[in-house]
């Protein structure tokens, strides 16, 4: 059975290229953590102000570190759909 990854759709999503059927999707632990990350920060009775100093204050620098990893990542992704979508082609 041919069976390629559509990265461009999800990265997991399976393509059975003999039956051109769609297998089930399967999503990744960093999607997973990603929903949840974005659904905590989304609350807005939440006080970010007050998480990030407590971030700082029981947390060791790696977590600190590794935050500023994900918020990069997140406004590289961002910049890149938001410039890949606004731009027309003439030809």
């Amino acid at each position: 059975m041919g069976v390629f990854l559509l990265s461009t759709l999800r990265p997991s999503l399976l393509f059975d290229t003999i039956g051109g059927t769609m297998m089930r999707y399967v999503m990744t632990e960093e999607e997973k953590t990603a929903h949840k990350i974005a659904s905590i920060v989304s609350d807005l009775r939440l006080d970010l102000d007050k998480v990030g100093v407590y971030l700082a204050r029981i947390s060791p620098m790696v977590s600190y570190n590794r935050l500023i990893v994900i918020a990069e990542s997140a406004q590289d992704e961002r910049d890149s759909y938001d410039r890949g979508k606004h731009q027309y082609r003439l030809f």
